[in-house]
């Protein structure tokens, strides 16, 4: 029978099967501002993990954050 955290790290994982952004650089809109780097992670708890161009990793909730066209 499987634990909560290895069904938590199985869904975590498909999910980011089906996300096309990990490894890709993009600009998100957060409290008016962009940010820009290479998505490194995808969390279900936490939100995006973004590698910002200018260095450190950022982590963006969903629920306010934008990913720009």
């Amino acid at each position: 029978m499987c634990t909560q955290n290895n069904q938590n790290q199985k869904l975590h994982d498909q999910w980011l099967s089906l996300c096309d952004d990990v490894g890709h650089r993009i600009t998100v809109i957060h409290d008016g501002q962009d940010f820009t780097g290479r998505v490194i992670d995808v969390s279900i708890k936490e939100g995006l993990f973004l590698q910002l161009d200018n260095g450190p990793v950022k982590i963006f909730d969903a629920a306010t954050t934008t990913v720009k066209k």
